[in-house]
């Protein structure tokens, strides 16, 4: 019999992937045609507007009864799919949803999501510990602990600038809540206390969907000399790790409430990258405080700014934690992570 997957998300199949959910969900899909003799896919972006889609899970349920089906979108949509899911009468017994997020814990704690919706589920997978000792707490014993990760085929090795310069860079969404106009406010401290000449920042990701922030931002970043934004960086073209290695630090000062596991930590690691990292959600997990970054306290001006003075007076612990963030990247290779071993024991590959 052959080995079949129903992967239903958002997939954006023959795009660049400009969010995080289908950046892993691209990555999943590369993985799973490895392992499984066929992969069906049921591409959820923008399902709302293209109802047809429920039609095709429906048809796909259907016709391959003994198929295993993962679910990987938001928690907003997971939702919706797992009720329907649970209530279709030819709905295959291996159903697995893979959490998007860090929030979905705290969703099931504040009952805005039934659990019994979820208890039926032959496994949910989330990106920290605290998530499934939260949800285990709250009876859902199928929580289990997948850490995010990339699949890592190229390291970046770019040879940094010898121009006596630090240079900072942000790779996440263009966003006030990720942290970017905290961070400007700390390029004009620095600024202030005389360091203008010696460091610059370069921002990465999609901009704010909010257009009137994604039109400030661009008036903020151009106003100032030391910074610029250079749009979208594609890293499913790996050779894009050695652009991203050519900086020195990483800056993230995210307050952004659905934070999980963020891919951009892996991605630094893959960069020899050391980051500067608020004390939210599961950044501590991920993010060794003095080992392969530095962690300050949420929404804090102040300490941003501090931490990137002392990055451009001790270059010396930059180069420290650089080789501890290469080191440290391997823990998070998908070919770990996603290892048959590791399928197996989550229930989606079958004991031989």
């Amino acid at each position: 019999m052959k080995k079949e997957l129903i992967f239903i998300g958002p997939l954006d199949m023959g795009n660049t992937p400009m969010t995080g959910d289908t950046m892993k969900n691209q990555l999943f899909f590369d993985r799973f045609k490895e392992v499984f003799d066929v992969v069906f896919t049921v591409d959820t972006m923008n399902w709302k507007k293209t109802p047809w889609i429920i039609a095709r899970m429906c048809f796909l349920l259907i016709s391959h009864r003994n198929s295993k089906v993962i679910i990987s979108a938001n928690t907003s949509s997971a939702y919706t799919l797992i009720r329907i899911l649970r209530l279709f009468p030819f709905t295959p017994k291996e159903v697995f949803y893979w959490v998007v997020g860090g929030s979905f814990h705290k969703q099931i704690e504040n009952g805005r999501y039934s659990v019994n919706t979820y208890k039926w589920l032959k496994g949910i997978f989330v990106q920290s510990q605290i998530m499934v000792d939260s949800l285990r707490k709250q009876g859902l014993e199928n929580a289990l602990y997948v850490p995010n990760s990339k699949y890592i085929s190229h390291y970046g090795n770019a040879e940094k600038k010898k121009d006596g310069k630090t240079h900072f860079v942000f790779l996440s969404r263009i966003e006030k809540y990720k942290g970017c106009t905290d961070i400007l406010t700390s390029v004009d401290e620095l600024v202030y206390k005389g360091y203008g000449d010696v460091f610059d920042v370069t921002f990465y990701g999609r901009e704010s969907e909010d257009s009137d922030y994604a039109f400030r931002f661009l008036e903020m970043v151009n106003e100032r000399p030391n910074t610029q934004y250079k749009g979208v960086l594609n890293l499913r073209d790996v050779n894009n790790y050695d652009e991203l290695s050519g900086y020195d630090v990483m800056l993230f000062p995210t307050y952004w409430q659905g934070e999980g596991f963020p891919g951009i930590v892996i991605d630094a690691y893959i960069s020899s990258l050391p980051i500067i990292a608020s004390d939210w959600n599961f950044n501590k997990d991920v993010i060794k405080d003095g080992e392969t970054g530095w962690i300050i306290p949420v929404r804090d001006v102040v300490a941003l700014t501090n931490k990137m003075e002392y990055v451009i007076k001790h270059p010396e612990e930059v180069a420290r934690l650089s080789h501890n963030c290469r080191n440290a990247a391997d823990l998070y290779d998908s070919s770990v992570v996603l290892s048959d071993e590791n399928l197996k024991k989550m229930g989606i590959l079958d004991i031989a």
